[in-house]
């Protein structure tokens, strides 16, 4: 489908919606740290810590199980755009076990009719808004072979909702959704040009890189999948999804390793995203407070443990339970 005829099309999908569908459910992060040395003073724990967004999902208070003894601080990376919570366990006479657990309502997300969007450029404000959406992050260039694809992805198109939508084109047909082999996972723009491969991570990062390439700005947005299944069960891992910003219109969503697993869902995930789905942290390149030693996060959603400042191993399950 051209797409203009593709963008129309989700027009007229978004105007005869039903209305955004609601789910209610507990997620619970389990960690487990099997083992620390004899003699450990302290055992540092970070985790995301899920925020509520307007309109995308509201998130109760953390309800957590500790060991005895254990603090529990959540403060805001430097972007200001996350909550992490860290958990100190002085003196740990063996392995150290945490849960949490937060109360989820998520809602279906849709870009509305979107009539009329893209056609403005972006104002000064808008620009300094989401001046660190424009910019490069490690592992996501905006220059060199990414600008030189980038200037071949509808160069004489001005509207910016359409040279979105090309680029989301561009990299459902160019990537292939496998996790054979190394190297995927990382989030490596640059990688996914070469391999064509890769896992949510990688397509969207490359996503990412094309749109900043071209003067919009985009986000990551780290979470996980929930099963459709409504009951409780186990969530295998974690799943993340790009935004790009429109003049106008907001934030809107794309999940184009969803759409190359499923095809038939390939127009709805271009402005779309189920209720399927939690949302824990967002960008790139992230400094907790307190930091851990290993420095800049890539990206966060599986903890990080260390004891006594030197990384050991942290064991996750994720579960959830329909309310």
């Amino acid at each position: 489908m051209h797409r203009l005829a593709a963008v129309a099309a989700l027009l007229v999908c978004a105007l005869f919606a039903q209305g955004p569908a609601v789910r209610s459910f507990t997620f619970t992060y389990e960690v487990e740290i099997p083992t620390v040395a004899d003699g450990t003073k302290e055992i540092k724990l970070w985790v995301p810590n899920p925020v509520t967004m307007k309109g995308v999902q509201t998130i109760g208070a953390v309800s957590a199980v500790m060991p005895e003894g254990a603090v529990m601080v959540a403060n805001p990376d430097a972007s200001g755009n996350n909550t992490i919570i860290c958990v100190t366990i002085p003196s740990p006479k063996a392995g150290a076990k945490c849960s949490f657990s937060w109360p989820v309502v998520r809602n279906e997300v849709t870009a509305g009719t979107l009539r009329g969007a893209g056609a403005k450029a972006l104002s000064d404000e808008e620009k300094a808004a989401n001046a660190m959406w424009l910019k490069a992050d490690n592992l996501v260039p905006v220059d060199g072979k990414v600008a030189d694809i980038a200037a071949r992805i509808a160069p004489k198109e001005t509207n910016t909702l359409n040279v979105a939508r090309a680029i989301y084109d561009y990299v459902l047909a160019d990537m292939r959704y496998s996790k054979d082999g190394t190297g995927w996972g990382r989030g490596d723009t640059l990688w996914a040009c070469d391999s064509k491969f890769g896992n949510c991570t990688d397509f969207h990062s490359l996503f990412i890189s094309l749109a900043r390439a071209k003067g919009i700005p985009a986000r990551f947005t780290m979470g996980t999948s929930v099963p459709t299944k409504r009951g409780e069960g186990a969530i295998p891992g974690y799943h993340c999804w790009a935004e790009f910003y429109v003049a106008g219109a907001g934030w809107i969503p794309v999940d184009i390793s969803e759409a190359d697993k499923d095809p038939s869902m390939a127009q709805y995930y271009f402005g779309n995203l189920t209720e399927d789905r939690v949302s824990f942290t967002m960008g790139r390149d992230l400094k907790f407070d307190p930091m851990p030693a290993k420095g800049v996060i890539p990206f966060f959603i599986y903890p990080l443990a260390e004891a006594d400042g030197k990384e050991t191993e942290a064991k996750r399950s994720f579960k959830y339970r329909d309310s």
